[in-house]
This record gives C-alpha cells, sequence and structure tokens, in this order.
C-alpha cells in the first residue's frame, strides 16, 4: 500500500457528527476541513455521499441590480464574478435563472477594423482585449480566424 493511501483516516461517528453540524450551519467547507484536519476535497466527498448541501449566500435584490448592470456593461464573466464577491460559476448560474446572456454579442465591422489596426500598431493582446471589452482568449480567437498576428516582436529583415 502506498504511503498516501495509509495516511487516510478512517471517518468516526464524531467526524461525521460534526461535519453534520458545521454544514447545517452554513460553515464553509474549508472550515470545516481545517477544523477536523481533513483535505477540503474529503469533507466536500464526504458531505455528497452523505446527501449534505452546504448552503449557498443568497442574493440579495441590490447584487442582482449589479449583475444586470455589469451584464449590460458587457464585461467578462470573470471581473463580474470578482465585482460581486461570487465565484464564476455562481454568477454564471444566476445569470442563467434571471434568463442573463452572458455571451458577447458578434464582431461588429467596427470591433474588426479596431483588431486589425491596433494589431498593425504591435498592440498587446491583452490591451487589444481592453480596448474592445473582450477576453482575450476572445480576441486572440477573432484575429486567428482573420489571418491577423497578435505578435509584438519585431522581425528583422536579411
Amino acid at each position: 500500500m502506498t504511503d498516501r493511501l495509509a495516511k487516510r483516516q478512517a471517518w468516526s461517528d464524531a467526524d461525521i457528527y460534526i461535519l453534520k453540524g458545521l454544514a447545517l450551519k452554513s460553515i464553509n467547507p474549508s472550515k470545516i476541513a481545517r477544523f477536523l484536519r481533513r483535505t477540503e476535497l474529503s469533507v466536500r466527498t464526504k458531505a455528497q455521499a452523505m446527501r449534505l448541501a452546504f448552503k449557498t449566500r443568497v442574493w440579495s435584490q441590490s447584487e442582482l441590480w449589479k449583475l444586470e448592470e455589469l451584464i449590460d456593461r458587457k464585461l467578462p464573466l470573470a471581473e463580474i464574478a470578482v465585482a460581486l464577491g461570487r465565484t464564476a460559476s455562481g454568477t454564471r448560474q444566476k445569470a442563467r435563472e434571471l434568463g442573463l446572456s452572458l455571451n458577447r454579442s458578434a464582431w461588429s465591422k467596427a470591433d474588426v477594423n479596431t483588431l486589425k489596426r491596433l494589431a498593425r500598431e504591435r498592440t498587446p493582446a491583452t490591451a487589444i482585449a481592453d480596448t474592445l471589452k473582450r477576453t482575450e482568449g476572445a480576441t486572440r480567437q477573432k484575429a486567428r480566424s482573420l489571418g491577423i498576428s497578435l505578435n509584438t516582436k519585431m522581425r528583422r529583415r536579411h
């Protein structure tokens, strides 16, 4: 048996009792893990096997309004999540529940022209993405589909 498997602790009745109690009090799984001297993954796996759900924070009306506003401003999901103090997956799920789309609209001619102009000026991809209010990945994909290089290094001529 490997050392890793030998270190696994069996869940005692006391550990299970504590896990149930703390989960019902909406204590963060990472705090429960530290208290029980276990990994967070171990705590989450055991809770799932016991069909325990960790309660999530309820969305306030002001958070919902802010979510709608940030989506209207076409900010990337990661930025919206940080602004709301939420996870990206939780933010995405709430947006879906509200019928809000996080997908950007199609690339307009103005966006494409801006991309081409900034690429010619050898602007870094991150700066182009910020200008277009899109993710760097989306900007690179569009540039590649248009056959545009976002390489900022100057080539030497022989």
